[in-house]
């Protein structure tokens, strides 16, 4: 179903995801995998946002504040990627939907 709505590649930024949110995304059909499930813990964010890019794969985390900088340093060097969707982490799913960005 992912590819039939047109959605790219997507890799979930470790800090920001429970391995439920990558499960349930499956599930519908995106091709998703999970900074966690690719050995990628530990990396910075400008490292994660790399092997985004040299993978096809858009990123997204719920780390805006380092993320909006790393995307700017990003274009500075004249590097492209797949797209990064900066999303607010809400800890109880009673609150409004998440301010959601996408670069």
């Amino acid at each position: 179903r992912g590819e039939r709505l047109g959605a790219s590649k997507t890799l979930l930024g470790y800090r920001c995801v429970i391995p439920r949110l990558a499960y349930l995304l499956r599930e519908r059909g995106f091709d998703v995998i999970s900074a966690l499930e690719v050995g990628n813990k530990g990396l910075s964010d400008y490292q994660h946002l790399h092997f985004a890019s040299n993978h096809g794969r858009t990123l997204m985390t719920y780390n805006i504040d380092d993320f909006c900088t790393e995307v700017h340093r990003f274009f500075d060097e004249g590097k492209e990627h797949a797209g990064v969707l900066l999303s607010n982490q809400l800890p109880n799913p009673d609150k409004p939907e998440p301010k959601s960005w996408f670069f």
